[in-house]
């Protein structure tokens, strides 16, 4: 049980250190990663559990209730992880490139798109 304790104790200090500074893509590395040891910690939980099964002492490990937990952790984790990403704003760009075309007011290559067109769906400016 201590070492159940510190593996989660150690892997959220993890996450929640590294997290607060990482960008998003950093942090969905990071929650893949604890992800991962959920499993792990999970198959160490199925080992321990039928080592103990012999074992006649008075006070005994409520395994499958530590795997359920730790199966919501990592389902909520997949979840999140799951989610599609908001992609970013497009801004049109100028295409007013030389003093030739600003001064002869050349048509730019997105003067039939109004900005507010140009960006996605549910963005405003």
């Amino acid at each position: 049980m201590r070492l159940f304790k510190t593996v989660i104790s150690v892997g959220m200090l993890a996450l929640f250190s590294t997290a607060s500074v990482a960008d998003a893509w950093q942090e969905r590395e990071i929650l893949s990663r604890v992800r991962e040891q959920l499993i792990r910690v999970n198959k160490l939980l199925v080992e321990a559990e039928s080592a103990g099964m012999n074992n006649q002492s008075r006070l005994r490990m409520e395994y499958q209730s530590i795997r359920d937990d730790l199966n919501t952790v990592e389902n909520g984790i997949l979840q999140y992880l799951s989610a599609p990403m908001d992609p970013a704003a497009i801004v049109p760009l100028d295409g007013g490139y030389t003093d030739y075309q600003r001064a002869h007011a050349l048509p730019r290559p997105d003067a039939n798109l109004s900005r507010e067109r140009a960006l996605p769906m549910g963005y405003k400016k």
